[in-house]
């Protein structure tokens, strides 16, 4: 009796469906990151769910720039995802002080870009005691529903950071 083994062909299939199944499980326990919002450069983001669970207000891109004369501007994009109007109390701490305190209403289903429009940045005069890569605190609030996330405070030494705070300056 003479034993056969299998031919280039057959092996080739089945390493090629043993490698196909090993490799898709690769997604299997990760989240697809398209599926879900993330930070993928400076900024902060967050969400807050006044109107219950698939509905956030949203924090997009928040943080301090610290200008060359020590003044900061706080800046980002609040989104509505609800079909209200919503309301949202911001507060910026740095330890036990507050920096500054805001209420911005966003429409339903709708963004407001901090520094843009009639949405005037949110200018801080002094940020003493506070460097480029220093982290402040933010609680913000929306039908009372709160978070407070992290924000990192950058300096002008990004040209295009700086470029955005004069721009920011000559709208006031």
């Amino acid at each position: 009796m003479k034993i056969r083994r299998p031919s280039a062909r057959i092996a080739a299939a089945v390493a090629s469906v043993g490698i196909a199944v090993v490799m898709s499980g690769c997604s299997n326990l990760n989240p697809i990151q398209t599926h879900e919002f993330y930070q993928s450069a400076e900024g902060t983001v967050a969400n807050v769910y006044p109107a219950g669970p698939g509905e956030p207000v949203g924090l997009r891109n928040m943080l301090m720039i610290k200008t060359d004369d020590g003044a900061g501007v706080f800046t980002g994009t609040l989104t509505n995802d609800t079909a209200e109007e919503q309301t949202v109390e911001m507060t910026g701490k740095v330890g036990d002080s507050e920096v500054f305190s805001e209420t911005v209403t966003i429409p339903a289903n709708g963004t407001v870009a901090i520094g843009e429009g009639e949405h005037q940045a949110i200018q801080v005069e002094q940020l003493s005691g506070v460097e480029a890569g220093d982290n402040m605190q933010v609680t913000f609030s929306a039908a009372g529903s709160e978070d407070t996330v992290t924000v990192a405070v950058l300096d002008t030494s990004l040209p295009y950071l700086k470029e955005y705070v004069e721009g920011l300056s000559a709208q006031q």
